[in-house]
């Protein structure tokens, strides 16, 4: 093997053109092989459907036989005893026609109850708001109008400060650097030189209030200088947050210009008593100066005062707003909480108008009386046979499974399609459903009896039947199809094309069916929602959505039927 590669190695440098005709050739093909890759790959495309509002259907199927008896036994849903018995063996009979009562006197009591719990829970509502309205209390309204007030006070209450700051600023720069007491040398200076006879650690104190009183001088001259700066650019309509800002600052400004005048007082003073201690003659300026800074003091009291109680007002008025938030805050889950009540009371009343109800047997469609089993005084046990009536109508029965029969209620409408008969469908209605399953390979099944609600000289017992009960039916709701929702981290979410660019949004969903989803809440109606994801290659190809054909306005849960039923079994997510 290596003597073939040093052959050909030994080849291609003795035929130079060969080998560079070779070489170029392969450039060639790679180039050409990655210009087709890179066509063939293509581009992303999203294929789009409009979020719509429509009906929307949920049924659940299941299949069965075409029963070869019409016989429907009417049970009792109360555990009473029978007060009323208004038919006999082979009578026959009408829709709606009342066969059996029962005792209602503790259905009666408990509707009574239910009512009564029912509206103190509304005027218990009404007690804590106006009929579930939140309102805002007195206090708040009150508070908000202090705030209001205390910022415009605010303003004043700065624009006071620096009525009398300038004269304390101006009257302690001439304390400290006047010269009518010496016209060489500032008056801090003679203050702070001493007299004969004073000791050097008095002398030392002196030159020491002099320094604190120049330090605090200077301090304050900065902090005036820029907070009045700031004041002019300030007006009566600014807003809260620059009110309270040049509170701190002005109430800073002034606590220094207090601390610089407190310090220059401090300092004359040692000088006069150390010059009473000697025995000495005190200059008369020394008093003047006194009684100015007194002066000055009382002024910077007074703004801070002023200033220290705007602050207070503002943060009490805060306080109580925050208070009120909170008790409007408590107010509101009290409110919910007590519609929440409401809401339980309306459930138990019209649980217990239900059991009422349940304490008569109405007749569900015209038939004969083939028994009744049990007589005026008996006591009746829930799920008891009652009465056995025959109908002259079809009947199929159906097994659903432990899962599905929760959702299914007599009464409720059914599409019947037969695998023998192409193209009939026939609508029903929910007959009876058994209160106890039987248990086959480990599934607990219970059988649904569906009446036919009209009749075909086609269908025969013991046919196959699939039917779809309609088990919830929702208008004008936002829709999209299945295939458009999506999961991530236990919430559903969709994709909408903004500018050409995918977007995910979490929604809240509701009811479902074999190809449309119902949208509670997350997106519009109008918006454009991504079904598929396409990567277009080099070979023009057709997408198709899977799950059929959608039709804004009305989608069902399967194949035909007058209520969209059959196909599937499909439930509310």
């Amino acid at each position: 093997m290596i003597n073939k590669i040093k052959r050909f190695s030994r080849f291609l440098i003795s035929h130079k053109i060969i080998s560079a005709i070779v070489i170029i050739v392969l450039v060639a093909g790679g180039y050409w092989w990655y210009q087709s890759f890179s066509a063939g790959s293509g581009k992303i495309s999203y294929l789009t459907a409009p979020v719509e509002k429509g009906t929307i259907v949920s049924s659940i199927s299941g299949s069965g036989q075409v029963s070869a008896s019409n016989q429907i036994d009417l049970k009792s849903k109360v555990s009473e005893n029978v007060t009323y018995v208004g038919v006999k063996n082979s009578q026959q009979v009408r829709v709606g026609t009342l066969l059996m009562a029962f005792d209602t006197t503790n259905a009666q009591k408990a509707v009574r109850n239910a009512q009564i719990s029912l509206d103190n829970a509304k005027l218990s509502l009404e007690k804590l708001s106006d009929n579930g309205n939140i309102t805002i209390p007195q206090n708040k309204q009150q508070a908000e109008d202090s705030l209001a007030k205390a910022y415009t006070d605010s303003f004043n209450t700065i624009s006071n400060a620096f009525l009398d700051l300038p004269d304390v600023m101006t009257g302690l720069d001439d304390v400290l650097h006047g010269n009518e007491i010496n016209k060489w040398n500032p008056n801090m200076d003679y203050y702070a030189s001493g007299a004969y006879g004073f000791t050097w650690q008095e002398v030392d104190r002196l030159q020491a209030y002099k320094k604190s009183a120049s330090d605090a001088y200077t301090k304050a001259k900065v902090d005036y200088d820029k907070n009045f700066d700031d004041y002019k650019s300030m007006t009566r309509s600014s807003d809260t947050a620059t009110i309270e800002v040049m509170l701190t600052e002005t109430y800073n400004t002034t606590q220094e210009v207090a601390d610089g005048v407190k310090d220059a007082y401090n300092l004359i003073q040692l000088y006069k008593d150390l010059t009473t201690k000697y025995q000495m003659n005190i200059i008369s300026t020394a008093d003047t100066h006194l009684a100015s800074l007194n002066t000055y003091t009382g002024k910077a009291n007074v703004a801070l005062s002023n200033i220290l109680q705007m602050q207070s007002t503002i943060k009490n008025a805060k306080d109580s707003i925050a208070n009120s938030d909170l008790d409007l805050h408590s107010q509101d889950l009290s409110v919910r909480s007590q519609n929440l009540s409401i809401q339980q009371a309306e459930n138990s009343l019209a649980d217990a108008k239900a059991t009422l109800a349940d304490s008569y047997i109405y007749a569900p469609y015209a038939g004969v009386v083939a028994n009744v089993a049990l007589n005026k005084g008996d006591s009746a046990s829930s799920g008891a046979v009652a009465i056995t009536l025959i109908t002259n109508q079809s009947i199929t029965k159906i097994p659903f499974n432990e899962v599905d029969i929760t959702k299914v209620k007599v009464g409720q409408k059914a599409t019947l399609t037969f695998d023998a008969i192409d193209g009939l469908s026939i609508v029903g209605q929910v007959a009876e459903i058994d209160t106890l399953g039987t248990v086959t390979q480990g599934v607990v099944n219970y059988n649904v009896k569906i009446l036919f609600d009209t009749q075909s000289s086609q269908v025969k017992p013991g046919m196959s039947v699939t039917a779809a009960v309609i088990t919830e039916v929702k208008q004008n709701v936002l829709m999209v199809p299945n295939s458009a929702v999506k999961n991530s981290s236990n919430q559903k979410y969709v994709q909408i094309l903004q500018d050409g660019i995918p977007q995910q949004k979490t929604v809240e969903v509701g009811i479902s069916n074999d190809t449309d989803t119902e949208i509670i809440s997350g997106i519009n109606e109008g918006d454009n929602v991504i079904t598929q994801t396409v990567m277009s290659t080099a070979t023009t190809t057709t997408q198709t959505q899977n799950g059929g054909i959608r039709i804004p306005g009305i989608t069902g849960g399967g194949s035909g039927g007058t209520f969209g039923g059959g196909g599937n079994r499909t439930t509310g997510r």
